[in-house]
């Protein structure tokens, strides 16, 4: 969506879910939940999210996911917020210097 001059892009995951508490360890390189020792992974994939984020002068946050149909848990949704940019024409759409 988009408003604001802002566009916002929310990528849900149904997986075991990142607690309130946290999710601002969440976005640490190499960090881990200890409740998530047994999923493969090394801590780094929110991190470099969030750093590409921020290089774009965007932020990424982390909220509660939809719940499971099955009620096992409700995932996260990663909720990313860039500033809208105008769109810059590519060097084949330009006009041809005069």
């Amino acid at each position: 969506s988009g408003a604001g001059g802002v566009v916002t892009i929310i990528v849900r995951d149904d997986g075991q879910g990142i607690d309130p508490s946290e999710r601002t360890q969440a976005l640490r390189r190499f960090w881990r939940s200890p409740r998530h020792q047994n999923v493969p992974g090394t801590g780094l994939g929110l991190a470099i999210c969030a750093d590409l984020v921020g290089a774009a002068g965007g932020e990424l946050q982390l909220e509660d996911g939809l719940p499971r149909p099955d009620g096992s848990g409700h995932g996260f949704a990663a909720v990313v917020a860039l500033p809208a940019v105008p769109r810059v024409p590519s060097s084949a759409e330009a006009p041809a210097p005069a």
